[in-house]
């Protein structure tokens, strides 16, 4: 029997997506799993932080307006967590940077909606980089 071709490769990373839009949150985990990550989504800030303790996400792509709390509350929420604190942290959303900073600077990559599909593989490859 041959091993499958993914066998010597590492485990797909997985990603949590926590976005108050299902048709947005959905059609990205889709995208995300064709690149080959694993992709779970969320719509509120309280199941976003319940979904990436539950998934053990390596990186989680964060909406900054969520409907219970903001994605600088549930970012600073992951940082302080021992069990999250080393997480990828993309904040992707509509909100100037600048707003989102004076809240919550500790994330990996900003991303301004609407984001190209080539933009955020190359931010998560960016990410995932090793150093």
């Amino acid at each position: 029997m041959q091993p499958s071709p993914r066998s010597h490769e590492q485990p797909a990373r997985s990603i949590a997506v926590v976005d108050d839009i299902e048709d947005l949150a959905a059609t990205v985990v889709m995208l995300l799993e064709a690149e080959g990550y694993v992709a779970e989504y969320a719509l509120t800030g309280a199941a976003g932080l319940a979904l990436v303790n539950r998934m053990g996400a390596d990186a989680v792509l964060l909406d900054f307006m969520l409907p219970d709390m903001t994605g600088a509350a549930v970012g600073n929420a992951l940082r302080r967590s021992t069990a999250t604190s080393g997480i990828k942290i993309l904040m992707c959303t509509s909100t100037p940077e600048e707003t989102v900073r004076a809240e919550f600077s500790s994330y990996n990559a900003f991303l301004c909606k609407p984001v190209a599909h080539g933009h955020l593989v190359r931010a998560l490859v960016s990410a995932f980089a090793p150093g």
